[in-house]
């Protein structure tokens, strides 16, 4: 069961919801594990938007970094690219590199930045930020797949040459 569903079950809404949804949220994350860690992006996603939605992941992100990353799949869905790329850029400025979930970070905003690259003339500097990425995590295969992935041919070469 979703915390969504359990919200939605009675007939009127429940009183002091957003400082229930508050506490909660930091009751989890104070918590260990991968479950506390789902429950928290669940009650962020629910209860936050915007600027506020990564600033909360980005607050929860020392416990449970994949927060972070179920916010930008969030933003990819809603096809909302700047919040996407915002919130990657920050959340790998933030989280503790031992977490390999950084990759995956990554290759979310490759995903990003193949979507807009055409369009946009401030992509060097998410490019930049994905070249510093290969050298924080040089063992994750998500960067080069990224970077195939999504045709980024020249920003590949500068990666390799950085190596």
């Amino acid at each position: 069961m979703k915390l969504e569903e359990i919200l939605s079950m009675g007939k009127e809404d429940l009183p002091d919801l957003d400082a229930f949804m508050e506490a909660w949220m930091e009751f989890l994350s104070g918590k260990p594990g991968d479950k506390a860690g789902r429950l928290l992006c669940e009650a962020v996603l629910l209860q936050k938007e915007g600027d506020e939605l990564t600033d909360t992941a980005l607050k929860t992100a020392a416990s449970h970094p994949s927060c972070c990353l179920a916010v930008m799949e969030y933003f990819q869905e809603r096809k909302d690219t700047d919040q996407q790329l915002l919130t990657g850029k920050k959340a790998l400025g933030f989280i503790d590199k031992k977490y390999k979930i950084l990759g995956d970070i990554a290759l979310k905003m490759a995903e990003a930045l193949g979507e807009v690259k055409e369009s946009r003339e401030e992509t060097g500097a998410v490019e930049r930020t994905l070249l510093g990425c290969r050298n924080e995590f040089p063992r994750q295969s998500s960067f080069h797949e990224a970077l195939r992935e999504f045709g980024m041919p020249d920003l590949r070469k500068k990666a390799a040459a950085r190596r």
